[in-house]
């Protein structure tokens, strides 16, 4: 194992410091923008916070380095991937390797895999196959005959997570951990969090998920300028309010009609974007409806598929092309509406803070928060808007 991280209550009070993103302004001097605009620069802004905060942290638990030879293997398999379901395996996966003082990576080369739509920029977390065939690596959650024995050993896991010290059993070089296993909490109370990742103690799981998703998944550099672009043209300091909703679910017009009264009155000027809503969803026979229809946001996003060779290198991959483009929206809305959907809930938790955040279930629309918004989609719902 390598040298252990020392840390100071001055470094501590500083990284803690830095998930305090909600509270980020405009720089002294500068002229902050309005709507959309403000809304990206700040969230440039806590990007750059969260890198410079924890660059040091990420540089030494990637693939690059030369401090570690063990090393933690993250997998989402295809179901995982199908539901988008990858977020709290993804930062628990990150988190156990940092206890455990092993090298972090994703195996990334299945032709279904989304993460190919990400790149590596400053660190190296991309896994293939070739790289670990023929070494001895060892399943962190072994395989069971059925589901029922699966769920048991999955438990056994969960059960330890608080005590164990997460050493490679002798003969193996690699844990391979897959799906989506929330161990933020436990990992937390595990007695080597207060010398490993201080931070962790506390600090919501949340903003913990962001700052591994900020950290090293980045966007594609000329997808994402061309997107960006997009947005700062079309919609500019106007305020982009965004519904999402699940695509199996019917949607009560009624209601996302009052909600769009309810946010867009007084506004001086917005857009409107719809997600996982076909077109034609608003009547322009009817007045109301054509005036909201009239300021929706077009995103094209079948001809940016082409367009970045998506369509080549991942030619099975619309579906999740779409989600991808879909979240990395929805985290910049400056009013956000969301239903149960696992896009929508992804794009919360990289928000900046709960500001403007409504949830839709049932035809009810109502407040929730960022830190929270996973159960907030219970049948018992009060406190509606709508």
């Amino acid at each position: 194992m390598g040298c252990r991280t020392k840390w100071t209550f001055v470094n501590i009070l500083f990284i803690l410091m830095m998930f305090a993103v909600d509270s980020i302004v405009c720089s002294r001097g500068c002229i902050e923008e309005q709507g959309l605009l403000g809304m990206i620069n700040k969230y440039e802004q806590m990007e750059k916070h969260l890198q410079k905060s924890f660059d040091k942290l990420f540089k030494n638990f990637t693939s690059d380095s030369s401090k570690y030879t063990e090393r933690v293997v993250y997998v989402c398999d295809k179901n995982c991937q199908d539901e988008n379901r990858y977020e709290y395996g993804l930062t628990s996966s990150f988190l156990i390797a940092v206890m455990a003082e092993m090298k972090f990576s994703v195996k990334h080369d299945a032709e279904y895999s989304m993460f190919n739509m990400y790149e590596e920029r400053d660190y190296s977390w991309k896994l293939n196959s070739d790289d670990v065939m023929n070494i001895p690596g060892k399943l962190f959650i072994p395989n069971a005959p059925d589901e029922a024995t699966q769920n048991s050993y999955k438990r056994s896991v969960e059960l330890k997570m608080t005590t164990t010290d997460f050493s490679l059993p002798s003969g193996f070089s690699f844990y391979i951990i897959s799906g989506d296993n929330d161990w933020i909490l436990d990992l937390r109370r595990n007695p080597r969090t207060n010398h490993k990742m201080p931070w962790l103690l506390s600090t919501h799981a949340s903003d913990v998920s962001r700052m591994v998703h900020i950290g090293l998944l980045q966007p594609p550099r000329p997808f994402y300028k061309t997107l960006i672009h997009h947005l700062r043209s079309e919609v500019g300091n106007d305020d982009l309010i965004c519904i999402n909703t699940h695509e199996a679910e019917i949607v009560k017009k009624s209601s996302i009609l009052e909600f769009l009264r309810k946010t867009s009155g007084g506004k001086r000027k917005f857009k409107v974007y719809l997600s996982n809503i076909k077109p034609g969803f608003f009547d322009d026979s009817d007045t109301s409806e054509k005036y909201f229809n009239d300021h929706v946001l077009n995103v094209n996003i079948s001809s940016w598929y082409v367009d970045f060779k998506y369509s080549d290198s991942l030619p099975h991959n619309y579906v999740k092309f779409k989600n991808f483009v879909q979240t990395h929206i929805l985290k910049l809305c400056n009013v956000l509406l969301t239903s149960k959907s696992a896009v929508g809930i992804h794009a919360v938790h990289l928000r900046i803070n709960s500001d403007q955040l409504f949830c839709y279930n049932k035809g009810h629309v109502y407040k929730c928060t960022r830190e929270l918004i996973r159960g907030s989609f219970n049948t018992n719902i009060s406190s509606t808007i709508v």
